[in-house]
């Protein structure tokens, strides 16, 4: 279950705020009323997300929070305040919040914040994830997913409705076409040379009249390709 932890200096908005993300199905993990409470609700209790009060007592504590969250925690944080003049909302800007409620706000407005701030946190993670493995692919090989480094590949070659993937050291049979593989391939580095081919452009050693290089591997260029490999080379 998704945990909020309230900050929020007014006691009756706080007791409004845990009634309203209970009844919507969240689990309530902690109210803190001043900075020093948030940061240890924040250490002890690990929240999913923090609906933040701007001002605490009359300070601007809650973008201080807001600067610890991001600096350890990386968890979403929504503001709560009364104030939106163009000073306070340039601040708050720079936090970065995942987003921003004004006083008196209903029950809708505040669901709707908390499920764009929780899918918005989501999809952050996951492309920070794909990030992570952005150079390379995954073939399925027997009951194995394998991981192959764009760069590892040489060539690709059609095989009827099959395709294999040639790298240094072995050669992978495909349940996929080459111009699925292509699509998948597109902006990695890789152009086609001919209808049953499709190359590294990194790994090509030399061309001749009809063939093209790769690994000591001639590999035919067919005419409609020829002229797109060629003014890709830069030649003396």
């Amino acid at each position: 279950m998704i945990s909020i932890l309230i900050v929020e200096d007014d006691s009756f908005i706080s007791e409004d705020l845990a009634g309203q993300i209970q009844d919507a199905g969240y689990e309530l993990c902690g109210q803190a009323y001043d900075k020093k409470e948030a940061l240890d609700l924040l250490k002890t209790k690990n929240p999913d997300l923090v609906l933040l009060d701007i001002n605490l007592n009359g300070e601007n504590d809650g973008l201080e929070i807001a600067k610890e969250i991001n600096s350890h925690y990386k968890i979403p944080f929504i503001y709560i305040t009364s104030h939106s003049d163009p000073a306070t909302l340039k601040k708050v800007n720079e936090t970065k919040p995942y987003g921003y409620l004004l006083k008196p706000f209903d029950e809708n407005a505040l669901n709707a914040n908390i499920q764009l701030a929780l899918h918005k946190h989501k999809q952050e993670k996951r492309e920070h994830l794909q990030e992570k493995i952005a150079d390379s692919i995954f073939v399925k090989v027997k009951s194995a997913l394998i991981k192959i480094e764009f760069d590892e590949i040489l060539y690709a070659e059609a095989y009827d409705n099959y395709c294999y993937i040639k790298t240094a050291s072995e050669k992978h049979l495909l349940s996929q076409t080459l111009k699925s593989v292509e699509e998948k391939l597109d902006g990695k580095g890789f152009l086609r040379v001919h209808r049953g081919f499709l190359i590294n452009v990194s790994k090509i050693q030399s061309v001749t009249e009809s063939n093209v290089f790769v690994d000591n591997t001639p590999i035919p260029i067919g005419r409609t390709f020829r002229e797109e490999l060629l003014a890709l080379l830069n030649t003396l």
